[in-house]
């Protein structure tokens, strides 16, 4: 490093814009750490514990360190979501609300074929809520090959 003159500080800080450091298990979980099965865990107990603040020291001073512990979650399923939110935050997102909607639609018999879509640029626009959809589903129901029924379910979040 002395050859490129920069310090592991310089690229650390330089090379990760956020650095999330999840907990391993040894640590505040030992009931859910195990060996056996595991290809990926070798380390006893106190090895893993170890390993694991070397790893921490070493990330500990990037300006977006943020630590994940297992006493601060109820389950594993709360560390992820932890995470999860994290992620969210160092991208400047936020987890929002989540919903899930379902709409039934039914075509307007006396509707002309040719008024959709609709111009909604005269309707005010302060009575919307803007949501990120991430999931759509429709669902058709036909008779004789013509849609009767159709069912919209929405995924997302506000």
């Amino acid at each position: 490093m002395d050859d490129l003159g920069v310090t592991t500080a310089q690229l650390r800080d330089n090379r990760y814009d956020a650095v999330i450091h999840m907990v391993t298990a040894a640590d505040g979980a030992e009931n859910f750490y195990g060996v056996e099965g595991q290809e990926a865990r070798y380390e006893s107990v106190e090895e893993a514990k170890e390993k694991d603040e070397l790893i921490r020291q070493a990330y500990m001073g990037h300006q977006k360190w943020i630590l994940v512990k297992n006493n601060d979650c109820k389950n594993f399923t709360e560390k992820i979501k932890r995470t999860k939110d994290a992620v969210l935050e160092v991208l400047g997102k936020s987890a929002g609300t989540h919903f899930h909607k379902k709409f039934l639609l039914q075509k307007d018999q006396k509707a002309d074929d040719s008024a959709l879509p609709m111009d909604l640029s005269s309707i005010n626009q302060n009575c919307f809520e803007e949501i990120y959809i991430s999931e759509t589903f429709i669902d058709y129901t036909t008779n004789e090959g013509e849609v009767t029924a159709a069912s919209v379910e929405k995924k997302g979040s506000k």
